[in-house]
């Protein structure tokens, strides 16, 4: 068995989005191989609530971002993230 962890939506750390501020919210992951991904939410600027859904790029999405992804969406995102460069 892999000794390699597989990071899912449980390990973003959010902060106050240092741009927008209060109530936005963002964390931001680097991964293997220039893979990264970027997660916002919580503000009427941005495609999600911070809370239940949420707004991403990523080393996958190019200048695309992607809306309202729910918590298990960002998941499954960062899986696929992860799998390209392990």
């Amino acid at each position: 068995m892999s000794d390699k962890k597989i990071f899912t939506f449980e390990d973003l750390v959010f902060k106050t989005h240092s741009a927008i501020g209060v109530p936005a919210v963002s964390a931001s992951l680097k991964f293997k191989n220039e893979g990264w991904i970027s997660v916002v939410g919580g503000s009427s600027y941005l495609h999600g609530d911070g809370e239940n859904t949420f707004e991403v790029m990523s080393s996958m999405t190019e200048n695309d971002v992607l809306s309202y992804l729910t918590r298990e969406e960002v998941t499954e995102h960062m899986i696929s993230i992860q799998m390209r460069v392990l």
